[in-house]
């Protein structure tokens, strides 16, 4: 292996409490286990910090932190060493939001969705973090003939241009995705996502980069870390992994794992310097077992990418032959 240096080792590892909660879907409505009460919950991501596999918490506005526990909550970060990556701020599973956010057509139904993220913003910044993301999964259409697109596309742009207006020292990052809960997601690539946040303008609204929502729209992983960093929009990464096909949130690398390599590989080669977190929801597997593999892997692509060298893969690149670079990459990887 060639040791050239590589640009950036200093992504730092976060976790939330998801993997932890009682997973459910529309077959087992109860849950395939029983969810751990949010204070069990934080206690792993505690137990994680102590053992080095992650540094952040990506906590939830208002079911894990809020108005009437934060000074309790910033306590609890102190005494055990945890900092916060970003604020969770859900808005698209509540019954109020049902029909839509920032496109529903009662006017009071977007004033509560924007109070709500401007409300995080607060909370995020009184913890000491600069960092809210959310999904606008309701905003989108089931049917033809369902949404009048002007109207949705610019309420979505005079939402998210108040949300960012309410204070420039938090970020406002929005995430993508195809489908689910809405057949059709507004928001639903790469492209639309760069496009919306330059109709809005704002210096501090940028771009999830959830790696399952990008495989479920069919796009290369690397490729849309390089675009949302080349505007300066990659604010934050959520790993997961599925087939393509539905948001799966399986172990990362454990379909797609080739890809998992070149994701680390453009993430260093841009400089990405902020949080990586997992987005995972494990139905029927132990959720201690999948978020420490997934944590375990992605610390060790990126150190295979360090042993390696940017240089020496960027060399890979520019010889335009796929089947050689795999050559390299898998016999630097599996010592053949």
């Amino acid at each position: 292996m060639n040791t050239n240096s590589s640009k950036n080792s200093g992504v730092r590892q976060a976790i939330g409490t998801g993997p932890w909660a009682g997973p459910s879907d529309r077959f087992m409505r109860a849950g395939y286990r029983e969810p751990m009460p949010v204070a069990e919950r934080l206690q792993r991501v505690v137990e994680l910090r102590r053992q080095g596999l992650v540094e952040g918490l990506e906590t939830r506005y208002p079911g894990e932190v809020n108005e009437e526990n934060v000074s309790e909550f910033k306590h609890f970060l102190e005494d055990n060493g945890l900092v916060v990556a970003s604020v969770g701020t859900p808005i698209s599973s509540e019954r109020l939001f049902a029909r839509g956010t920032l496109t529903a057509r009662d006017p009071a139904v977007r004033r509560a969705a924007i109070e709500r993220v401007k409300a995080s913003m607060d909370v995020s910044a009184e913890i000491g973090c600069n960092r809210v993301n959310f999904f606008l999964g309701q905003d989108g259409c089931d049917y033809p003939f369902e949404v009048d697109y002007e109207d949705a596309w610019n309420w979505t742009i005079e939402g998210l241009g108040e949300m960012a207006a309410h204070r420039r020292d938090v970020q406002v990052c929005i995430e993508y995705k195809p489908f689910e809960p809405r057949r059709r997601i507004f928001l639903n690539n790469v492209g639309i996502t760069l496009w919306l946040i330059d109709q809005v303008g704002a210096e501090n609204l940028g771009a999830v980069f959830d790696a399952g929502h990008a495989m479920m729209v069919g796009e290369n992983l690397g490729e849309s870390i390089y675009l949302l960093s080349k505007a300066n929009r990659l604010f934050y990464v959520h790993f997961t992994d599925n087939y393509r096909n539905f948001d799966d949130d399986m172990i990362v690398g454990s379909v797609h794992f080739i890809h998992f390599v070149e994701a680390v590989y453009w993430l260093k080669r841009v400089g990405y310097t902020g949080w990586q977190s997992l987005d995972l929801y494990p139905y029927r597997e132990d959720p201690d077992v999948a978020v420490t593999q997934s944590i375990w892997l992605l610390k060790r692509l990126g150190a295979f990418v360090d042993e390696t060298g940017l240089d020496t893969i960027t060399g890979l690149l520019r010889q335009g032959d796929g089947g050689r670079s795999l050559q390299a990459i898998y016999g630097c990887l599996l010592g053949i």
